[in-house]
């Protein structure tokens, strides 16, 4: 978990913060994350969430700039990375860098949770005391990326996207990421 929070940090992060204080930089920070996102597990699967916040977030929030820039982000065929999709839509919303950030960190960590849960790794209450304690680590986490420019993004935790890349070979998969 320590891992995913560094991951986190500094591999959308930055990308993230950028779109929100700049979102004309968005067609840029794409070509970021399509450049550093080498794992193609990791890339389809930032693809594939970014999508369907593309997707969701005009008809969840009713709000007309982001059916606009939907449409357009599909007549460019953009891929639409989650973290740049993600930054895009809380600054919609309202949010500051700081707030999207610490959201999108919080809910990396409760999406491995919820997957260990459903494997039976872990009980629901374990992971929920386990999210809790490591609520100081993501703020320090996101505090300390709160200073990285989109050129500081890399990847933190390369065991990781390591394994992930063997995803593919697995017999049977049981989550798309």
């Amino acid at each position: 978990m320590r891992a995913l929070i560094a991951q986190a940090a500094a591999s959308a992060l930055p990308a993230l913060s950028t779109v929100v204080a700049e979102p004309e930089r968005f067609a840029e920070v794409e070509q970021r994350l399509e450049a550093t996102l080498t794992n193609h597990v990791a890339h389809r699967a930032s693809v594939a969430q970014g999508q369907a916040l593309l997707s969701a977030a005009p008809r969840v929030f009713a709000q007309p700039t982001l059916a606009d820039w939907a449409k357009a982000c599909r007549a460019d065929r953009t891929p639409g990375h989650f973290a740049s999709v993600f930054g895009y839509v809380a600054r919609e919303l309202g949010m500051d860098a700081d707030r999207a950030s610490e959201l999108f960190v919080f809910m990396s960590l409760r999406s491995a949770l919820s997957a260990a849960v459903r494997l039976g790794l872990i009980g629901p209450l374990a992971a929920q005391a386990k999210l809790h304690t490591l609520n100081p680590e993501a703020r320090v986490a996101v505090s300390a990326a709160a200073d990285m420019t989109l050129d500081a993004l890399h990847q933190a935790a390369p065991l990781l996207d390591v394994l992930q890349a063997g995803q593919d070979r697995l017999y049977s998969r049981l989550f798309q990421s």
